[in-house]
């Protein structure tokens, strides 16, 4: 009859699997901390090369557009409003993932009678992303996102590979 035997050598890593498990977490958030500030540094350098549309009295808010019209870009006290509000949110651990939010905040400092605290700079940024029928699409985001999105991934497993073999 066949018979398994478990020597010292499969304890030995059943044990480390078990300290591992305790302190899985401290072994992703770097890593997770590290992609983050990683794709933000990569937005927060596309937000700063956005072109800006002002009006022509030097006020930098965004000019009026006739109707059919739309404005190449937004002004630069938006420009500086999304940028003032751009962040990386908390850890957030849902289920056992552990993630982080990379977005825009606040209000900006244009008010408007629809927006009486100003308008919202996700509202600013999601127009820039989509189009309106006043503004021209310019999915800055979307394209960094996606042209980052491989070496994010790289940093990740680099940062946590590194961390897991402390661990082991």
């Amino acid at each position: 009859m066949a018979y398994l035997d478990i020597g010292k050598g499969i304890k030995l890593t059943i044990n480390s699997y078990d300290r591992l498990d305790q302190g899985l977490e401290g072994c992703i958030k770097p890593a997770v901390y590290n992609g983050a500030a990683y794709m933000s540094k990569e937005i927060m350098n596309a937000l700063q090369a956005l072109p800006t549309y002002d009006r022509k009295d030097g006020s930098g808010l965004p000019p009026y557009m006739p109707n059919g019209q739309k404005a190449h870009s937004i002004s630069s006290v938006q420009k500086q409003d999304i940028i003032n509000g751009f962040g990386i949110a908390a850890f957030e651990n849902k289920n056992g993932f552990i993630n982080v939010k990379i977005g825009f905040d606040g209000y900006g400092s244009y008010k408007t009678k629809s927006f009486p605290r100003g308008i919202p700079n996700v509202l600013i940024v999601r127009s820039l992303e989509k189009g309106t029928k006043f503004l021209r699409k310019n999915n800055f985001v979307t394209r960094t996102v996606k042209s980052s999105y491989n070496k994010t991934i790289k940093i990740l497993e680099e940062e946590f590979n590194k961390n897991i073999s402390k661990e082991l």
